[in-house]
Parts: structure tokens; sequence; C-alpha cells
């Protein structure tokens, strides 16, 4: 019976022992699957982090490079070249980059600027060859003499297309040349084209893009967005210093005035699209030789039409400057954001630092849908715009809640900040303008006033927008006939003629509330 109880005793701490184990293997196994989700989480993390530090060193390059823009206009063209540059290769990451510049009315292009370990693009001369070709310094030297045909290589597929390219395996696209060195082997590319007004200015290229183990790392797409919107305002930039430096040279009295005033007319249409189903007319007249009034469209798609009016309250040369940086940011996101209230937003956010105290922006910014003739704007303290219906021949003001840019709390701006849509009917007109028009004085320092502005806008209807902009500049003239001109006068026409594409038929407009002289 002892036996019995010894047998027993040894069965149960045996069976003891296994429950331990198979316990000790559970939670080991628990342990190893926790562990597991836990580096995948971190993994997680980590990569997060690196994503959001690339898009905070995206966005510190770009804003870095707008707030740049006051200055450049008294820069030399060198200068602002390499800053352009310097922001393309911090925002995509890339070990180097160059500018070309296809000087006016040339077929090749120049490198202008050079950063970082940038190889040649196609063969060194025959001279050259010889040299020691391992040493950076050299390459940068020789490429800078080297003229690259704009239909050779990458830049006849970049200047045909219009529009920024990715190679991911450079070694492999016979378009690029390849150097002995393997330091200087193409392994990456990106190129953007530089343009104004679809008018080719040159290119950026960048190379060679790595992670932060040194490994390649291909171009994305967001990094050719990234250097398009730079190209942009390296554009405007290049076309300013290009204007900046003729001038210089001609003139040496009033020169910022009028260097000031020959970027103005570069901020202004030259010509107003033509839509089916809509009539668009402007004009801007200057009160001094550089004048604070903004005016522009911007087509956005073939069914969008983008268009911005803006007051800055500095004239002469502060208040070109100050609308040059507006024109700039309006242009370089209206393709990024349905919402109007949300663009002028971001501007005033980006902003908040350029405004000089006691300097602020009144600015409407709308788009138009061509296919409902739906007007979507946002107003920032500007003067209400003016709608027309013809039904009933009623004229009123329109007055959705905006403050001026500059003013208060960015935060503040974007709460109060709204969308409206406006939809125009056939015969309808609607009216932007600046306050210049309806303060407009006489010889008396009576000034035109609203109420003679809308009644001019009535009798004017049926003549379209070209014929209610000339209607209501020919008054004004006579009104203020004989007294300087104290602010910008700018004005903005949508007009939409009837079904039948004829413009409506308009009853007379009262009378009275016309001053004496008109």
């Amino acid at each position: 019976m002892h036996s019995n109880l010894s047998h027993a005793t040894i069965h149960l701490a045996a069976a003891n022992s296994v429950g331990w184990t198979v316990t000790l293997i559970i939670a080991f196994t628990l342990c190893l699957i926790l562990t597991v989700k836990l580096l995948k989480v971190l993994s997680q993390v980590d990569l997060l982090h690196r994503r959001l530090s690339s898009i905070q060193r995206k966005s510190n390059a770009v804003t870095d490079f707008l707030h740049s823009q006051s200055q450049a206009l008294h820069e030399p063209a060198d200068s602002i070249l390499g800053k352009i540059l310097e922001a393309a290769i911090k925002s995509t990451e890339a070990t180097g980059g160059a500018l070309f510049l296809l000087p006016p009315g040339a077929d090749a292009l120049k490198a202008k600027e050079l950063r970082g370990f940038f190889p040649p693009l196609i063969p060194p001369s025959r001279e050259a060859g010889g040299k020691v070709a391992s040493k950076l310094t050299f390459w940068h030297d020789m490429i800078q003499t080297q003229e690259i045909p704009i239909h050779v290589g990458i830049f006849e597929e970049l200047f045909e297309s219009n529009r920024g390219i990715c190679i991911d395996q450079a070694e492999m696209d016979s378009r690029l040349f390849q150097a002995d060195d393997p330091n200087l082997r193409v392994r990456n590319l990106l190129a953007v084209p530089l343009h104004y007004n679809q008018a080719p200015l040159g290119a950026v290229v960048l190379v060679n893009k790595i992670d932060q183990l040194g490994k390649p790392l291909p171009f994305s797409d967001e990094d050719r967005t990234m250097v398009e919107t730079l190209s942009l305002h390296a554009g405007f930039s290049i076309q300013t210093s290009r204007h900046f430096e003729e001038l210089a040279e001609k003139r040496r009295l009033d020169f910022d005035l009028d260097v000031a005033r020959e970027i103005q007319k570069l901020l202004l249409p030259k010509h107003w699209p033509v839509v089916p189903g809509l009539q668009i007319a402007g004009k801007s007249n200057a009160a001094q030789q550089v004048g604070g009034d903004y005016l522009d469209t911007l087509t956005i798609d073939e069914n969008t039409i983008a268009f911005a009016i803006a007051d800055v309250s500095g004239k002469g040369v502060p208040g070109a400057l100050m609308m040059s940086i507006f024109r700039t940011q309006v242009r370089s996101r209206a393709k990024y954001h349905n919402s109007p209230a949300s663009l002028l937003a971001e501007i005033n956010q980006d902003m908040a630092g350029e405004i000089k105290k006691g300097m602020f922006i009144s600015a409407i910014y709308g788009v138009i849908d061509l296919r409902t003739f739906t007007i979507r704007f946002a107003r920032a303290g500007h003067n209400p715009p003016l709608l027309f219906r013809q039904r009933d021949f009623s004229l009123a003001e329109i007055t959705p809640a905006g403050i001026a840019l500059g003013l208060g709390d960015p935060t503040l701006f974007g709460m109060i900040l709204e969308d409206t849509e406006v939809v125009l009917n056939p015969g309808d007109t609607m009216t932007f303008y600046t306050d210049g028009v309806t303060e407009a004085e006489n010889t008396e320092g009576q000034e035109y006033g609203l109420q003679a502005f809308m009644d001019a806008i009535r009798r004017s209807a049926r003549q379209g927008a070209r014929g209610i902009l000339e209607h209501v500049a020919h008054h004004l003239t006579r009104f203020s006939a004989g007294a300087p001109q104290q602010d910008d006068i700018t004005m903005l026409i949508l007009c939409r003629p009837d079904e039948s594409g004829e413009l409506p038929h308009v009853r007379n407009a009262p009378e009275e509330g016309f001053p004496d002289s008109i």
C-alpha cells in the first residue's frame, strides 16, 4: 500500500510538471505574439514618423522659398535661381540638382546653378575626356560650359509634355549619359520644366534621391508635384528678375517705381477667357505708377475657370510687392482647392508673417462651373459683388461673411470665412469691383457712390460684359473729370446671355440717383 502511494505521488508530480511546462509554453507563445505585434506597431509608428518628417521638410522648403519672394525683386538673378534649386533639393531629398535656363530666342539650355553631386546629362567634349573625371568641381565647371539642345535627351519629352517626368531606373535609360565614376552615375531622376505664360524658360533637374541609409529611393508623384509648384514660383521669379535687370540698365531715376510698374503689368491678364455661354470682361487702372489692386482669371480645367480680385491697403511699390506674393499664392494653390474659402484661409495662414503691421488685403476668390454657370466664391473683407437678375430687373449686393487677410488671428479668419454659390440664369450679370469705383471723387469732393454705380449697371445691362464695363468707365470718367484719381479702380464683369445667345432687352433704369454731371 505504501508503494502504491509513492507511485501516485510520483504520477501527480509528473502531471504537475507537465502542466507547468504547458503553461510556460502558452505564456511564451503569447509573449512572442505580443512582441511581434508590438514590433509591427513600432515599425508603423516609425514609418509614420519618417513620413511626417518628410512632409515637414517639404513644407518648410516651400515656405522658406515663398517667404523669400518679397525680397526677390532686389536680389540678383543668380541668388534667386540658387534659392529655387536649394528649395527643390531640400523638399525631395535629392543628392544633387541643376537649374538650366533657356535664354530668350535660344534653342539650347545652359546650366546656371548646380548643387551637390550632379553628373553631366550629355557626353563631355573630346578635350575633357582625358582629364581627371572623378573631381566634382571639374564636372561642374564642364557642365556649365555645355549647351544642351532642347530636342536632345530627356528635354525633348520634358518640353513637349510641359510637365515633370520621373525616371526610376536611370542607368537603363539610353537618353542619359553615365560617367565612369560610380559616384557620378544617375540612378534616378526628376525633371520639371520652368515656364511663364506657357513660354519655356528652362528646367530643374534633380538626381539620386536616397533614404536615410543611403539607399536609392525613387522620386514620387508627390515630389514631382512639389517641384512643379516651386517651378511655378520660379517661372514668375525668373521673368520678374529679367524685367528687373533690363529696366535697371535703362533707368536710374525713380528706379523702384519703374521696375514695380512693369511687374504690375505682368500681374494683370492680357486676355480674358473666351467660353461658350459666358462673357468675361475686366479692367484695372492704377492711381499711381504702381497700384495695389489685383485682378486675374485662371483656367482650372475644361469645365472650370477661377477668378480673383483683391485690394491691398498699401499702394505704390509695397502694394505691388504684396500683390505679386498674393498672386503667386493663388495661382500655385488654385488647382488643389475646391473650396474658395479653404484656399484663402490657407493663403492667409502662410502670409501671416509677410503682411506688415497696418497692411491688409481684401479679396474675393471664386470658381465658375461652366456646365451649370454656378459661381462659388468667398469674400475676405472685400466689397460685396453686385448680382443683376434679368427676370425681375433686381440688383443686389451678395454679402457672405469674411474678414480681410492680415487682420486678426488666422484661426478666426478661417472660422468666419464661408463659401457662397450663385447660379447665373440667362440674362444675369455679376459685377466685382474695388472701392476705387464707388469712392472716386469729383472736383467738389463728392463720391461717385454705390447708388450711381448700381444705376449705371442697370442702364447698360443689355450691352453685355464689355458694354457694362465701358459704360461705367465712361460715366465714372465724366463724373470725376478734372479731379486726380485717388485710388486704383478695378472691375470684373461676368455676364450670361439669354438662351438664344443674344443679350436680353432691358427696360430703361430709373433716372433718379445719378449725379447731375452724368
